[in-house]
């Protein structure tokens, strides 16, 4: 680190890498000496995979002339004809690069962001213009020119464009070189030209730019305020620039106090980033002016301080009020600041195991150390990191420790191109040599991925795929050779990496995905990329069109709209959520309607501009505007969204505890927020453990619904402890999300605290995690279909191999769930074993986009293309509607209907176009799925029925959708009311009230079937009446603070609520309704056979319940052998009738029971049996000694069972088939089909 500030002191830095050595910004001397020292034996430039060796000596003289002067190992001197210089000469491979602007090599720190936090924080930075945006400039590049040797011998280098030429010439000053370069050789970068002339403080040359056209004048703003230049500042300006957010965090990121009075002046407002920015230079003065203009991120000022080592703003912050202890702990990890680690752990960080993750990562293995010393255990993740490092002495720390996923260590040295780290893991036990040659081929490590295949590696179609995202042709070839043949696959990551020649390549070996090249290269903002698509045959304009704007590319929106893409309400709401307001503006010049989504998108990117235009526009949804905000953490739009009509409390206080905002939590309560299981299981998904506390202290009760986001969080084992210590008890739940996570400790303490499912262990096959698959077998785990699914989900092969050599079979859902995840070679292995299900491959296929799945489903059987059309339009993939219809589909009316329902404008208008004519279907689809745009088309084309599009729209709480229907003539406000408290949106309870709802006694009804309680006051508020049913509902649903309700309002049915309670299996409120003065024991006994409850079979018989006969009966209907053995101890003889009822439920256990406890009515057994088709009993009964036939060919034909009437004939039936059509006729109305 001191040699590197040193060197950046002087302006220096060389580097070897891949047989070129680098000199930037050379170190001047008083003649104007340079140096660079290199070896005679450097490798090729075609050697890519070569290493570089040791330098030699210095031996003869290289001229730069009238620049410098530079020595080179060679025989003979060079003359250079220009400043800068790209050599080759001989084995000698030379970069020369002049030393442009002698103040900085480079001026743009790389921020590093240790944990998911600060990457959400840096993102917010990024879109309110902080220095994520500044990084325009780079180095000074190379300039070269012909040269010759001293030999004679002439040859061209080759040279950097003249846009590269300008702007290194731009940053150094030379305005005349400029000149020279935009007259005589075409330069026409002047944006990129005014952008280094700003950071260099050249006046002229950016006055120059400017009159060439360049329109950049907010990026010319912060890079001026980046130097420290006032007066740029200034004219940037006077000349238009708006962006003084980005030009405040610039000036703070280099410590310019003037220059940030002068960007508030000019009104920027994001101080939270300024101070961000300012704690990361450890500008303590800076953080203080910040706080006092209105910054409140003191957690990204924690991290950030800490990660710099800066104790002192540390302590500040936390005085300031940060709470957020473990992002610190992470952050000082990562920088190897143990004192403030040490610090952090005091003040009550508990996430140790992201400590130990970022500590191996950086290396530091004395934190690596005190990190396992505090309490972490996660070596898995250590292992990792510190493969993905070259960190050989961790790894070994690690696997001494515990760890034993040495295959996700090979594929990480793999990533990082460490051979010796690859060679060790494999003599650990590492096996998925796939993993390792597709991330080698991704970096291009070409003798990692040559290991890869002589020790197995088959994935060549992987190897292909990550060889085009890097640009590696010449991996490419060799993928091929080896057998690869996804050149669709090579198509969309070349395009999206924009490498053309790569695309041509793919084409030409048989890649047709070109919608797909289409979507990849509008991602990476590559234009000629996209035309070559269209050429191709690329129709998909509306994803081009989403991408384009999800990245920023207005040109290319541009070009999508004119090609015909007509999505323009999802490229809104992806241009909301960016920021990006001209390309709103343009969405809604285009006829984009979706502003309610551009609302919600524009909140949660904290875009308060973008709000106000979306309301202007006509958005009305505040209440999910109130949700994003709050999940954004921003609280100026939550007041916002409660000013202009937001009531989604509960909503906010769930969004806001995820995100860890306590201060939100608060607000949302104190405006009347009251579902606190919902904070509490959001709290514990974000893992905030004070928050978790905050809801139980205000009266969460839910602790099982805690318990899954507790395990998924990064503080895992406190909150698993805390929810089991106030009370949860589903650690089955628990051990499938710890095993899902591959955490054996956590599955462990599960198994401690109760768990016995362990089939649910199986989930471990997602990720791989094949020790805990073992570790769940020997505890007793039967479940391997279970396991074969989860492990075709994940494309874990060798774990499907495992699970079918214990006995999995159902391959058909291997089959499904390999087709969900895109797992070709999966799909293959259980066709190859045996499945057939090729029609739900082809739907399921087409639902989440994989073209290539669709055909192989096609090539292997699949025939129902009606399926595969409604999944492609459900997934809205245009593509493959378009195909299904080639291949023969005709549903269109379906399709249209399932695009509604998922809001595809584009699917549905083809839908139409192809014939679909059930409008009113779409219309109600839409209306579900709160898509507005889509019922506005719907009503346009002709849907009339608004009744049903409110109710629809009231089920899954849309407001905007259901006053819209309102505003077309909808009348049905009682079934809407009843549908929303059903559900629980208060807000539209209350809309349908004031629009004229009065079925407040069915609103009651519904509240209660839903569990709420706040409904339930606002409906007896309004006039509700029926607590009787209000109480029987309650207990049937086991809440007993509701019927404790129900009986305060004046309920007395408790014989009911008995009777309701004990069918569901809830004794707490049998025994409330026993206390309270229920008498009907009997009933009591009945309803617990029915639902199987042997506990309050034996509470009713303890109360004085007598009637075990009926107990018998229905025990027997219901198939509860244990409940039978106990009303037969109790006294019950009833057993013909418990024949009788076992027949015609198709119960054959009971049956032979009941034979053997006496029962002798054969006859009655028959007639049940072969009226209910069961033609097992009927052989049963006759071999027991049942004669009556005339009798079960009657009711054989009243049920309309002819083979059991052949059967009765076949055995002494004197009726005839004329006897069948009448006994038929006379049950069914008409000769059922079957006859």
């Amino acid at each position: 680190a001191q040699s590197r500030r040193k060197e950046r002191r002087v302006g220096a830095r060389t580097r070897l890498k891949s047989g070129v050595l680098e000199a930037s910004a050379l170190r001047p001397t008083q003649t104007r000496e340079k140096r660079i020292i290199c070896s005679n034996n450097l490798p090729r430039a075609k050697d890519r995979g070569a290493t570089s060796r040791k330098l030699g000596e210095v031996k003869t003289t290289l001229y730069l002339q009238n620049f410098h002067l530079a020595e080179v190992y060679t025989a003979k001197s060079i003359h250079l004809k220009d400043r800068n210089q790209y050599i080759r000469a001989g084995d000698i491979t030379i970069y020369a690069i002049n030393p442009g602007c002698p103040r900085k090599a480079d001026p743009f720190p790389k921020y590093t962001l240790p944990s998911s936090k600060r990457r959400r924080s840096q993102q917010q930075r990024k879109r309110e213009g902080g220095p994520d945006r500044l990084c325009t400039l780079k180095p000074p590049d190379a300039m070269g020119s012909k040269l010759t040797t001293g030999g004679g011998r002439a040859f061209e280098p080759k040279l950097l464009s003249p846009d590269q030429m300008l702007k290194n010439a731009a940053r150094a000053g030379h305005k005349s070189i400029c000149c020279h370069l935009a007259r005589k050789h075409g330069a026409t970068d002047f944006n990129g030209m005014l952008l280094h002339a700003a950071y260099g403080g050249h006046k002229s040359v950016c006055y120059l730019a400017y009159e060439w056209g360049a329109t950049n004048i907010d990026g010319m703003l912060r890079n001026a305020a980046l130097g420290g230049h006032e007066a740029l500042c200034t004219l940037a300006s006077a000349w238009g620039a708006t962006d003084f957010n980005g030009m405040l965090c610039a000036a703070a990121s280099e410590g310019h106090k003037t220059l940030c009075y002068r960007a508030r002046e000019k009104g920027a407002t994001a101080f939270d980033s300024m101070l961000i920015y300012a704690a990361e230079k450890g500008n303590k003065n800076l953080c203080s002016l910040a706080r006092v203009w209105g910054a409140t991120d003191f957690d990204g000022m924690l991290w950030t301080a800490a990660q710099g080592g800066h104790k002192a703003l540390c302590i500040t912050a936390r005085e300031w009020g940060s709470t957020d202890f473990n992002g610190m702990l992470i952050s000082a990890a990562y920088g190897g600041h143990q004192t403030l680690c040490g610090l952090a752990r005091g003040w009550g960080a508990t996430d140790f195991d992201g400590m130990l993750r970022t500590a191996a990562r950086g290396g530091h293995e004395a934190l690596c150390r005190l990190a396992v010393k505090w309490g972490a255990h996660d070596f898995g993740k250590m292992l990792a990191m510190a493969a993905l490092e070259g960190h050989e002495t961790l790894c070994y720390h690690a696997r001494e420790w515990g760890a034993t996923d040495f295959d996700e260590m090979l594929e990480n040295a793999a990533k990082g191109g460490h051979e010796s780290l690859c060679r060790l893991a494999r003599t650990w036990g590492a096996a998925d040599f796939d993993r390792m040659l597709c991330a080698a081929a991704q970096k291009s490590y070409l003798v990692l991925c040559r290991l890869a295949r002589t020790w197995g590696a088959t994935d060549f179609d992987g190897m292909l795929r990550n060889a085009a995202k890097g640009g590696h042709g010449d991996l490419c070839d060799l993928a091929c050779r080896w057998g690869a043949t996804d050149f669709d696959g090579m198509l969309r990551n070349a395009a999206r990496s924009g490498h053309e020649v790569l695309c041509r390549r793919a084409r030409g070996q048989g890649g047709t995905e070109f919608d797909k090249m289409l979507e990849s290269a509008a991602q990476g903002g590559h234009k000629t990329l996209c035309f070559l698509a269209r050429e191709w045959g690329a129709t998909n304009f509306d994803a081009m069109l989403e991408y384009a704007t999800k990245e920023g590319h207005e040109a290319l929106c541009c070009l999508a709209q004119e090609w015909g893409a007509a999505d323009f309400d999802r490229m809104l709401k992806k241009a909301a959520f960016g920021g990006n307001e001209p390309l709103c503006r343009l969405a809604r010049a285009w006829g984009a309607k979706g502003f309610d989504k551009m609302l919600e998108s524009a909140a949660s990117a904290g875009c308060t501009s973008l709000c106000y235009l979306a309301r202007e526009w006509g958005a009305k949804d505040f209440d999910k505007m109130l949700e994003s905000a709050s999940s954004a953490g921003c609280t100026s739009l939550c007041y916002l969204a409660r000013k202009w009509g937001g009531t989604s409390f509960d909503g906010m206080i769930a969004s806001a505890a995820r995100g860890g905002y306590e201060n939100l939590c608060r607000l949302a309560r104190k405006w009347g927020a009251a579902d606190f299981d919902r904070m509490l299981e959001s709290a514990a998904q974000g893992g905030h453990r004070a928050l978790c506390n905050l809801a139980h202290e205000w009266g969460a009760s839910d602790f099982n619904k805690m318990l899954p986001g507790a395990v998924l969080s990064n503080c895992e084992k406190a909150l698993c402890s805390l929810a089991r210590e106030w009370g949860a008890t589903d650690f089955d739940t628990m051990l499938y999300y710890a095993a899902a996570k591959g955490n054996e400790d956590l599955c462990r303490l599960a198994c401690e605290w109760g768990a016995t499912d362990f089939d649910k262990m199986f989930s471990a096959a997602i990720r791989g995690h094949e020790s805990l698959c073992r570790r769940a077998r020997e505890w007793g785990a039967t479940d391997f279909d279970g396991m074969l699914k989860y492990a075709a989900l994940g494309g874990q092969k060798v774990l499907c191999c495992l699970a079918r050599e214990w006995g999995a079979m159902d391959f058909e859902k291997m089959l499904e769930s390999a087709t969900k995840s895109g797992r070709e070679t999966i799909c293959a292995l259980a066709r190859e074993w045996g499945a057939t299900g090729f029609d739900r491959m082809l739907e399921t296929a087409a639902l989440v986009g994989h073209e290539a799945l669709c055909c192989h489903a096609r090539d292997w059987g699949a025939t129902d293309f009606d399926r595969m059309l409604v999944g492609a339009a459900q997934g809205g993939h245009d593509a493959l509607c378009r195909r299904a219809r080639e291949w023969g589909a005709t549903d269109f009316d379906k399709m249209l209907c399932a695009a509604a329902r998922e809001g595809h404008e584009s699917v549905s208008r083809l839908a139409c176009e192809w014939g679909a004519t059930l409008l009113d279907g779409m219309l109600w689809n839409a209306a579900l799925g709160g898509h507005k745009p889509l019922c506005e088309l719907a009503q346009e084309w002709g849907a009339a029925d608004f009744d049903g599009m409110l109710e629809f729209a009231a089920e899954n709480g849309h407001k905007a959708v259901c006053c819209l229907a309102r505003e077309w003539g909808a009348t049905a406000f009682d079934e809407m009311l009843v549908i929303a408290a059903e559900k629980g949106h208060r807000r539209l309870c209350e809309l349908a009230r004031e629009w004229g709802a009065t079925a407040f006694d069915e609103m009651l009804k519904s509240a209660t079937e839903g569990g709420r309680e706040g409904l339930c006051y606002l409906a007896r508020e309004w006039g509700a009446s029926a607590f009787d049913w209000m109480l029987a509902s309650a207990a049937e649903r086991g809440c007993a603070d509701l019927c404790s309700l129900a009986r305060a309002w004046g309920a007395v049915h408790y014989d009911k609520m008995l009777q309701k309670a004990a069918r569901g299996g809830h004794e707490v409120p049998c025994r409330l309704a026993q206390e309270w003065g229920a008498t009907d024991f009997n009933g009591m006994l009945r309803n617990a056979a029915l639902g199987g409850h042997k506990a309050l079979c034996c509470l009713a018989r303890d109360w004085g319940a007598t009637g075990f006969d009926r107990m018998l009966e229905i025990a027997a209907s219901a198939g509860h052998e244990s409940l039978c053995q106990l009303a037969q101890e109790w006294g019950a003889t009833s057993f013909d009738r418990m024949l009788e009822n076992a027949a015609s439920t198709g119960h054959v256990e009971m049956c032979r029971l009941a034979r053997e406890w006496g029962a002798t009515s054969f006859d009655k057994m028959l007639g049940n049996a072969a009226s209910a088709g069961h033609v097992e009993l009927c052989r049963l009964a006759r071999e027991w000694g049942a004669t009556d036939f005339d009798g079960m060919f009657i009711c054989a034909a009243m049920g309309g069972h002819k083979d059991l009437c052949s059967l009765a004939q076949t055995w002494g039936a004197s009726s005839d088939s004329s006897m069948f059509r009448v006994h038929a006729k006379s049950s069914w109305g008409s000769v059922p089909p079957c006859a």
